[in-house]
């Protein structure tokens, strides 16, 4: 019994150190539609996004969203530019498509996706650190919509 709680208390404490805790930053401001997952009203479209959540160690992230053609016309509306401002620093991410061809048109009411990837040089707790804020370029038919969203952290 005494070797079965040894091996249990070392089992224990290698795989609470094999695990990064978590960091999580989420809209300010926005309305929460889901558990990870906000949602902001602009003029002819709304746009859906997760917040910043990942382990602290991750040196990449990709923020997952939609954008919802509110308006009454079929029209191109995608991200076109996205920069994470945080720790006094802005980081460049890549859109999944910034390509003006391949964008599909959205008709009224429809959701497109969209992702944007960031690869970091240093770990996401040393990255996210106040404030942070959330730059998005978004092209609507001929308009430029410049969106600034800034984050909050989550306390546990």
């Amino acid at each position: 019994m005494r070797k079965l709680l040894i091996v249990g208390v070392f089992l224990g404490a290698f795989l609470s150190s094999a695990c990064d805790p978590a960091i999580e930053y989420n809209p300010k401001d926005w309305s929460r539609i889901r558990n990870y997952e906000f949602t902001n009203k602009y003029d002819g479209f709304d746009l859906e996004l997760r917040g910043f959540h990942g382990l602290i160690g991750s040196r990449n992230y990709i923020l997952e969203g939609e954008i919802l053609n509110t308006d009454n016309i079929s029209q191109k509306i995608y991200i076109q530019d996205a920069v994470l401002r945080a720790n006094g620093q802005d980081f460049v991410g890549e859109p999944n498509d910034r390509n003006e061809n391949t964008i599909l048109i959205a008709k009224p009411n429809t959701r497109q996706h969209f992702s944007i990837y960031w690869q970091f040089n240093r770990s996401l707790s040393d990255v996210l650190k106040d404030p942070v804020e959330l730059l998005l370029t978004v092209k609507r038919a001929d308009q430029v919509h410049r969106i600034s969203i800034p984050m909050t952290e989550k306390k546990n």
